[in-house]
């Protein structure tokens, strides 16, 4: 057995597939953003700090964490997704939405309109010999098959009328 029939490649997303060349790596789309990002937030606060080394410290920790951070793989919904859901749509309330019911008389003519809608009955049976096997709605025989040793299995289409309301 081949090593290539033992491994399973996961196919990635536009959005994973490291396709830029930098130096002697290749990153990403979501690395570099993620890159950059950190980046330009290490600039932001070492630009409030007044010691050149701190400035540096800051900035290279920045660049570490977003590197690293950028380098995690996304296995499911990745984790930069969830945090903008939890951050912008799980904290805010949501009004319910009022549910209004059409009148009756509405509803009716709504129907009326409707074509009807054929129902599939199936199964299957156990014969000895070739019989008949029908279906009745309210006691008239709205449909009829043949099933035999060879053919068992039966489905019987029923298209029920507009005035049709059957007893439940």
């Amino acid at each position: 057995m081949d090593a290539q029939e033992i491994l399973w490649w996961r196919v990635e997303s536009t959005w994973e597939t490291k396709s830029i060349p930098i130096g002697d790596f290749l990153f990403s789309v979501r690395e570099l953003t993620f890159i950059l990002t950190f980046v330009l937030i290490g600039s932001l606060i070492a630009i409030f700090v007044p010691l050149m080394p701190f400035k540096l410290l800051i900035f290279f920790i920045f660049f570490a964490v977003g590197f690293m951070l950028s380098r995690t793989p996304a296995n499911t919904v990745p984790w930069e997704l969830t945090l903008v859901y939890r951050f912008f749509f799980l904290g805010k309330e949501r009004k319910p939405v009022p549910v209004q019911t059409p009148k009756v008389a509405k509803q009716e003519e709504m129907l009326a309109t409707i074509p009807s809608v054929p129902i599939a009955f199936t199964g299957e049976v156990s014969v000895e010999k070739q019989e008949q096997i029908t279906l009745f709605v309210d006691g008239r025989e709205r449909g009829s098959v043949f099933v035999s040793p060879s053919n068992q299995k039966y489905r019987i289409y029923y298209i029920p009328e507009k005035n049709e309301g059957g007893v439940h």
